[in-house]
């Protein structure tokens, strides 16, 4: 497995080295970030350092599939993709360029939100889960 650690201009952060709130790309939401950081404090095994070349390689590979017009085509299951309209990490316009070619996929942009939508701050998190339940057929039943 290639250990080698992808150039510092990649772009990826480090967890494993706390960051000022006011610099993180990731959240809007101070208590969350917080939180986060302290776990990767108290457990430094649970963070991620920058990509390996070997993760950036299966990466560029997985891109090309899903790139793929023949792989788009063959997708039967609904595909939802919910873009953080306020992401800073990854391309917004390429998350809508890719679902505009998918013959079973949508695309909800969730205004205002960065990176991480599941660690966002309640208003944005709320969109998100309520995409997710009104997309995933029965997630409105009870809870067994």
């Amino acid at each position: 497995m290639d250990r080698a650690r992808a150039p510092s201009h990649s772009g990826a952060r480090d967890t494993r080295v706390p960051e000022p709130f006011w610099q993180n790309k990731v959240t809007s939401d101070p208590a969350r970030y917080e939180r986060n950081s302290l776990i990767y404090q108290t457990y430094p095994q649970l963070a991620t350092g920058a990509p390996t070349m070997g993760w950036v390689r299966a990466a560029a590979m997985a891109i090309a599939r899903v790139q793929d017009p023949a792989f788009m085509a063959a997708l039967k299951v609904p595909v939802l993709l919910i873009a953080a309209g306020a992401d800073t990490v990854v391309s917004n316009y390429a998350i809508e360029a890719y679902a505009h070619r998918l013959r079973v996929g949508s695309m909800l942009t969730i205004h205002g939100a960065r990176h991480e939508l599941l660690q966002e701050a309640d208003l944005f998190r709320e969109q998100l889960l309520g995409a997710f339940d009104a997309f995933i057929p029965g997630s409105d039943a009870p809870a067994v």
